[in-house]
């Protein structure tokens, strides 16, 4: 059933969200969630399906887990620069299943060295910039993203390995 949460606020000191900590939380709006500059470690799972107003990603944060955020709906994604893991399916369809949500503006930081398999599979997104200094693009990342207006994507120059059908199924590509 719905949870009548409006907001979770994580204490200064937890240094991470466990896995499935969040797992399919039903709430009656989307959740304002703050996590503090101590989390470092986001789990696999930790956020799946929920619904977030806005998901910030902080600095500290060195590992967002595999389907940490998958499914969930929200109005925007934010990575500081320090994070350098995004696990397989860590926003595994973002907003896909909502018809009212936005599409997404992605800005992945050059702190980031590897993008895993599936990260943004499905996604509803309209523009991909990955920062200099990402190496590794995975499988599937950015495999068949459901936004429909046109879709920008900047790789840069450190990029050393894309994998097999990192961008494929995205007819609405218009500029790489």
């Amino acid at each position: 059933s719905d949870c009548p949460l409006a907001s979770i606020t994580i204490s200064n000191g937890v240094d991470t969200i466990g896995e499935r900590a969040f797992y399919n939380l039903k709430s009656t709006s989307s959740l304002a969630i703050t996590l503090p500059q101590s989390v470092t470690s986001i789990g696999n799972y930790a956020f799946y399906k929920a619904k977030i107003e806005n998901i910030t990603v902080p600095g500290n944060v060195k590992t967002i887990g595999n389907s940490a955020f998958g499914g969930c709906t929200t109005n925007s994604v934010s990575m500081s620069d320090g994070v350098e893991t995004i696990g397989a399916k860590a926003f595994y369809q973002i907003n896909k299943d909502s018809s009212d949500s936005p599409e997404l503006e992605i800005a992945i930081p050059g702190s980031v060295k590897s993008i895993g398999e599936s990260a943004f599979e499905q996604g509803k997104i309209k523009s991909i910039k990955i920062a200099d200094g990402v190496q590794t693009i995975d499988t599937k990342a950015f495999y068949n993203l459901g936004g429909s207006t046109s879709l920008t994507i900047v790789i840069p120059e450190s990029v050393l390995s894309i994998g097999a059908s990192a961008f494929a199924s995205n007819s609405q590509i218009a500029s790489v």
